[in-house]
């Protein structure tokens, strides 16, 4: 993701956060806007207690990146600090990225009982409003992953497939552009070695001339008489 990335990647990510320091265990959830990102945090116990603020999207971007915070999400990269139990109102600190050498905190500022009850009520209904989008299950069986495993497969395969035959085109469209350029090309035809040799005239023997050099005069040969 880019570092301008809309703080609506924020929008809607729920974590569990398990503190074995504390042996607690905590609901973190991220919302956004255009403007502004929140974190609500819901400790599970016995009482109903809920922090939560709210920065604007320019002192996010000063902290990190959107797509930081998000992945630190995903990837549960999350811890509960300094945070007093017995203490009510108190605010509590979490802390993104623990992992980096550039960890984010935040401080979250405790509700009231009232507050807080609305909240878990609210958390409620907006699962049960996105189970209605999954056939109204609150938590997928075996066949509904499988589905979604098959789909994700098959996803997969077509983009492999689309990438195939994109390469393959590619490959047609240089073979063409070769052949094309061949065929435009066209060198003149190769002599003969009997044409490229310049023909050699022949003197044609003169009278009085050798007929096996004609350059050359006949050499007469006389008759010699002998007196008896």
């Amino acid at each position: 993701m880019s570092s301008n990335a809309s703080l609506s990647i924020l929008q809607d990510l729920i974590r569990v956060i398990v503190d074995p320091k504390w042996d607690s265990r905590f609901v973190v959830l991220s919302k956004a806007t255009r403007l502004s990102w929140t974190i609500q945090l819901g400790l599970i116990s016995e009482d109903t207690r809920w922090w939560g603020a709210t920065w604007k999207d320019a002192e996010i971007r000063r902290m990190a990146s959107v797509d930081t915070i998000r992945d630190a999400f995903v990837q549960g990269d999350l811890r509960i600090e300094k945070w007093d139990e017995d203490t009510l109102g108190a605010p509590l600190q979490i802390t993104l990225c623990t992992s980096s050498s550039n960890p984010l905190s935040f401080s979250l500022n405790e509700l009231g009982s009232v507050e807080s009850s609305s909240k878990a009520m609210q958390v409620l209904y907006e699962i049960a409003t996105h189970a209605q989008k999954g056939a109204c299950t609150f938590k997928p069986g075996e066949e509904t992953l499988a589905s979604k495993e098959r789909e994700a497969q098959l996803e997969r395969q077509v983009k492999s497939h689309e990438q195939t035959i994109s390469n393959l085109r590619a490959q047609i469209q240089k073979l063409q552009a070769v052949a094309n350029a061949d065929r435009e090309y066209s060198p003149p035809p190769l002599s003969a070695p009997g044409r490229a040799q310049a023909t050699v005239a022949i003197p044609k023997a003169t009278k009085g001339r050798s007929l096996a050099n004609p350059t050359k005069k006949v050499r007469r040969v006389e008759e010699l008489e002998w007196e008896d």
